[in-house]
Parts: structure tokens; C-alpha cells; sequence
């Protein structure tokens, strides 16, 4: 909030000579750019860690698939981004973003590669956790609790 204009230094200041300097700071000095570094960038994302909010692409992501060290791990198939996006909504009734999902994917460093078997379409390597369950909870395979 300001309290106070001190108008007579306000009225000393040429606003050319302001206004040159700044369009030449803004051109001229890299180490002063308006843009923010790479450093920096890390640093204020390091900062505001605690306030980002969860996002849900990401949570069901790593919940359902993990991203393999080994580019050759035999657990490992090609999924396109459709595949994914299906498959998790299918195993939890939530409803994704696919435009989320890629971003998500890229963020997390998976390469996307165009892949023969899938129509040349872009497929992602990851690896399923788990194979959701066909034994469903029916009469006969209820257990009683008396």
C-alpha cells in the first residue's frame, strides 16, 4: 500500500530519460533480463512446492503405471495416450483430460514414439502396476462375516 507520493522528486524524474533506460535494460542486458533463468525458475518452484495443488492426471498416473528405468523392461508395453486415459477411467469412473494427461507424461520425462503396431501413433513405454481384478464380489464368492 502506498502511504505517500513525493510528487516534487515525481516531477524532477524526465520520463523520456526513464522510459529510454528502460527499453535499453530491456535489449541490452542479459544478465538483467526480464525473463527469469533456469536458476530461477527452480528456485521459485522449489519455494512454492507446498502450494501447488494435486493434480489428478498425475496421481492416477503413477497409481496405475510406473515409468521403467530399463528402456527394454520386458514388463514394459507401448501405450498411446488414448490407452492410458481409457484404462484408468474405465478402472476408476474418473474422467481425465488427454491434453493434462500428455503434458503430465512429458513433465515426467516419458518420450513419446511413434510406434508401427499402434497406426504410427505417438505410444508412450510404461509399465502397469497391476491388472485390474476380474474377480468380482458376487453372492458365491462373499465371505460371511458370521
Amino acid at each position: 500500500m502506498v502511504a505517500d507520493i513525493d510528487w516534487t522528486a515525481y516531477k524532477a524524474v524526465d520520463k523520456a530519460d526513464l522510459f529510454m533506460e528502460a527499453f535499453r535494460l530491456y535489449h541490452t542486458e542479459k544478465e538483467q533480463s526480464w525473463q527469469l533463468s533456469r536458476e530461477n525458475v527452480a528456485y521459485l518452484e522449489e519455494l512454492t512446492k507446498p502450494n501447488q495443488q494435486p493434480n489428478l492426471e498425475k496421481e492416477l498416473l503413477m497409481e496405475f503405471f510406473s515409468i521403467p528405468e530399463n528402456p527394454r523392461d520386458p514388463r514394459g508395453e507401448w501405450y498411446t495416450n488414448t490407452d492410458i486415459k481409457v484404462y484408468i477411467e474405465v478402472t476408476t469412473h474418473q474422467h481425465l483430460n488427454q491434453y493434462k494427461l500428455g503434458s503430465v507424461l512429458k513433465a515426467m520425462g516419458v518420450k513419446k514414439h511413434n510406434r508401427r503396431e499402434k497406426n504410427y501413433s505417438g505410444c508412450y513405454f510404461l509399465v502397469k502396476k497391476y491388472e485390474k481384478s476380474n474377480h468380482a464380489q458376487n453372492l458365491e464368492n462373499q465371505s460371511t462375516p458370521w
